[in-house]
């Protein structure tokens, strides 16, 4: 396993699967985790958001969004925990940083499991550059 733990948030990850800028950072990040350089990690709630970004793209068709959603699931990613303390954590970082309760839920999954946080999410990233474990995607070196 890898010396460095991220937490990837959704805007990362649906660029694993979709053609979109950021990419080839994206499955860059994803290759170190398969060649077991760093360990991923999501809340539980990355699953929902991409099966929800499948959902509203137009262009892939229904089997493939159904098989790309059955590939993320056999990464093996490594799920955060998640409980009462953790909720209510996630609530006082969304007001903190005028979040969404879905952003900041990637944010309190890094804070704890002692990781980096990745975002794709320039608005997201904006919000939230102050906290040290976060990193914007485009500005990651390999």
């Amino acid at each position: 396993m890898g010396e460095i733990n991220y937490v990837v948030d959704t805007s990362v990850i649906v660029k694993w699967f979709v053609d979109e800028e950021g990419r080839e950072e994206a499955l860059q990040l994803l290759n170190r985790f398969f060649q077991r350089d760093i360990d991923l990690v999501i809340p539980i709630l990355a699953f929902y958001e991409l099966g929800n970004v499948l959902k509203l793209r137009t262009d892939v068709s229904l089997g493939s969004k159904t098989s790309l959603l059955r590939e993320f699931f056999e990464l093996g990613v490594a799920v955060a925990p998640f409980g009462e303390e953790i909720a209510t954590r996630t609530l006082e970082r969304a007001i903190e940083y005028n979040l969404s309760y879905y952003d900041a839920t990637f944010l309190v999954a890094a804070e704890e499991v002692g990781a980096t946080l990745i975002t794709a999410d320039k608005r997201f990233y904006n919000k939230v550059q102050r906290c040290p474990q976060i990193r914007f995607l485009g500005e990651l070196e390999f």
